[in-house]
């Protein structure tokens, strides 16, 4: 399921068949790397409570299991401010590596697999902050130590290896680039 899809997707209440409201954004757990909760209307649904999120639909138990936000980071999302969709993504050294297109989530369990930028895409394990102008992604050098080389974006496999003086690297594909550094 990608982020843009989840977006004004209707909630339906099983128990009535009627359309309760729709989805206006998501609500991230960042350290979990997971979406926590969906914003319906001005209420908020937390993912466990969702029944099933299908391609057309949301489907509840119940009305009853909509509440009012309760923290911060509920309310940032229900004002809007918390969308990471079209900001400009930093590596948390500053390195901008591009623009969040979409973000492709797990339906089941809500895991954050990959920020889709527009040359590449990110690992969703890497996401360490969403604020009202940019994303912020763990440093290239933390990635690589932790999740292999194979967890940069081409434009951070470039940088390493210019860090490290491999000639011929801006004609490289991303593939060249990682044999080159390994």
């Amino acid at each position: 399921m990608r982020w843009r899809g989840a977006l004004r997707k209707e909630v339906v209440d099983l128990s009535t068949a009627e359309t309760i409201g729709r989805v206006r954004e998501l609500i991230l757990d960042l350290p979990n790397s997971t979406v926590s909760a969906l914003v319906v209307d001005d209420l908020v649904l937390d993912w466990a409570d969702a029944e099933g999120i299908g391609r057309s639909v949301v489907t509840i138990e119940s009305a009853g299991v909509l509440r009012e936000a309760m923290t911060q980071l509920e309310r940032d999302a229900i004002a809007g401010t918390s969308d990471p969709l079209s900001k400009p993504v930093f590596t948390e050294d500053g390195f901008a590596i591009g623009k969040v297109g979409d973000i492709e989530i797990d339906a089941v369990s809500g895991q954050l697999e990959r920020l889709l930028l527009r040359d590449d895409d990110v690992r969703g394990s890497r996401l360490m902050g969403v604020g009202s102008y940019a994303v912020i992604v763990s440093s290239s050098e933390r990635s690589a130590e932790s999740g292999g080389l194979d967890s940069l974006t081409r434009a951070e496999l470039h940088e390493l290896a210019e860090a490290r003086g491999i000639p011929d690297r801006s004609t490289m594909t991303r593939q060249a680039l990682i044999a080159a550094l390994s």
